[in-house]
């Protein structure tokens, strides 16, 4: 992957945006429920601790499978680590989406959000490794900046989405 990217500038860019996005996603993601998180509780029927705990188990699962990510990418490779990450993350938020209301409620966002925690953990850490790997030492700071930059970006759209 390394030597064919660095030969590639126009590859290097559409790497750097797909990991800015991908970041993107996950602050997105905070700064969504951080916002909606009341309606929502409203919604579908949420106690006050149950709330807090929508927002807390989300970063309690992203920092906790961050090893197991780093396992499981030096294990199978960085591209099907990143696609699972992916592929988990959409799969939770889409079953966050739709939490059902009731007496079930708390469980189901619960255990979508800890899935949704795990998926991000993939995606964060595969992308600060890709860009690590695909650009030079000396641009590599830059590239890391720029990401994070993207990534921002979308934290500061969540709160707008969050309202809608």
């Amino acid at each position: 992957m390394g030597s064919t990217a660095h030969r590639h500038p126009v590859r290097k860019g559409l790497v750097l945006l797909a990991m800015g996005c991908a970041g993107g996603m996950v602050m997105l993601d905070q700064s969504v429920v951080a916002v909606a998180l009341d309606p929502m509780a409203r919604d579908i029927g949420m106690s006050t601790v149950a709330m807090h705990w929508v927002v807390l188990i989300y970063v309690l699962a992203l920092s906790s499978f961050v090893c197991v990510g780093a396992t499981v990418s030096r294990r199978y490779g960085l591209v099907p680590t990143f696609r699972v990450g992916v592929a988990v993350f959409s799969l939770s938020s889409a079953l966050c989406g739709a939490t059902p209301a009731g007496s079930g409620a708390e469980t189901f966002v619960l255990a979508a959000r800890a899935a949704q925690g795990a998926g991000a953990a993939l995606m964060l850490l595969v992308a600060t490794t890709v860009i690590s790997e695909v650009y030079e030492k000396h641009r590599r700071g830059r590239a890391l900046t720029t990401c994070a930059g993207v990534a921002q970006l979308f934290f500061v759209a969540g709160p707008l989405r969050g309202r809608c």
